[in-house]
């Protein structure tokens, strides 16, 4: 979750990032028997950093991005370590949850990790989808692009990372998101993160429980999701 971003009294309750965390959840434990360190590279706010140390307590985590001050520095109670930056590691798992569509170029950066990255350590990715998709939502995140899938398997594969595995994400709510940016908040320049309440949040993750176990074929959706090994 984005610094900038603050307007969730508790993120992990919202259906967005509830199920993109399932996913990331998911993926660590189909593919990481045994892991001990993970890495989250710009991990903003390191909610998803938070929630993992509660799900994998004998784990050590830490949250790296340039953006943490002092308070977060010296915030020791969520069992996670925060960085400002990492210049070495030999974590098992990176994950790099909507980071590299911050990056000018995202290629160069995430080859950087990938050569400091041991062999067999895993990369989990997420970033945002579809360029038709581009809004004001996307200016006020300082985005420079959204990701095609095949944008996203060239990325991964030039920083000498295997593909194991990688889809469109909330495929089901494609359809409201594009008539919404395209004709109504396209040049509104704020986040369209915002509250739900109980029974909508409810809704609308019952309708992702469709969109991740019967339409995962979709070749459409907000976000992507891939996970890669370094070789």
């Amino acid at each position: 979750m984005d610094l900038i971003e603050t307007q969730l009294q508790n993120p992990m309750k919202h259906w967005y990032y509830k199920y993109k965390y399932s996913f990331i959840k998911k993926l660590i434990v189909k593919y990481s028997n045994n892991f001990k360190v993970l890495v989250d590279i710009g991990a903003g706010s390191a909610v998803f950093s938070r929630q993992l140390f509660k799900d994998f307590p004998h784990v050590s985590i830490t949250a790296v991005d340039i953006g943490y001050g002092t308070e977060q520095l010296d915030d020791s109670s969520h069992g996670v370590k925060y960085l400002k930056e990492l210049r070495n590691s030999d974590a098992d798992i990176y994950i790099l949850t909507d980071v590299l569509e911050h990056i000018l170029d995202d290629s160069s950066f995430l080859q950087n990790y990938a050569g400091m990255a041991k062999n067999d350590s895993l990369f989990i990715i997420t970033v945002p989808a579809m360029q038709s998709l581009w809004s004001g939502h996307d200016l006020f995140l300082k985005h420079y692009r959204r990701y095609s899938l095949e944008n996203l398997k060239q990325l991964i594969t030039t920083s000498n990372l295997h593909l194991l595995e990688i889809r469109y994400l909330y495929s089901l709510l494609f359809p409201i998101a594009w008539i919404r940016r395209r004709f109504i908040i396209k040049s509104d320049k704020k986040s369209e993160l915002r509250e739900f309440g109980f029974c909508i949040n409810m809704s609308i993750i019952t309708l992702l429980f469709l969109d991740a176990h019967l339409f995962r074929k979709l070749n459409f959706g907000i976000s992507l999701i891939a996970v890669a090994k370094k070789i």
